[in-house]
């Protein structure tokens, strides 16, 4: 089962490098920029349950983590501040990539 989750966070690494948040995302939201925050997610270690495209219960507890761990106002939802964040580590995940 470990074995499953490395893999499914190397998978999750590669598709995160090239995703970008660009809208805002609530509970109840379902769109593909869901699926790659949710990866990201995943991939940080702040949700364990598999990407799916809907923002439930799940994605807003883990996305109040990464706000927390941030430094953020814990809204559980992802606007505008933790869009930027977001995006600057998956930037990151990104460069690191391409030079391995």
């Amino acid at each position: 089962m470990r074995a499953f989750f490395v893999v499914l966070c190397l998978i999750s690494i590669g598709s995160v490098a090239h995703a970008s948040l660009t809208i805002d995302l609530t509970k109840g939201s379902t769109h593909s920029s869901v699926f790659e925050l949710q990866n990201y997610l995943i991939t940080q270690q702040l949700l364990s349950a598999p990407a799916t495209g809907y923002f439930g219960t799940a994605t807003v507890q883990a996305v109040m983590r990464f706000q927390k761990r941030e430094g953020l106002p814990v809204t559980g939802t992802v606007g505008p501040l933790t869009r930027l964040r977001m995006q600057a580590s998956m930037d990151k995940l990104s460069k690191r990539g391409q030079t391995t």
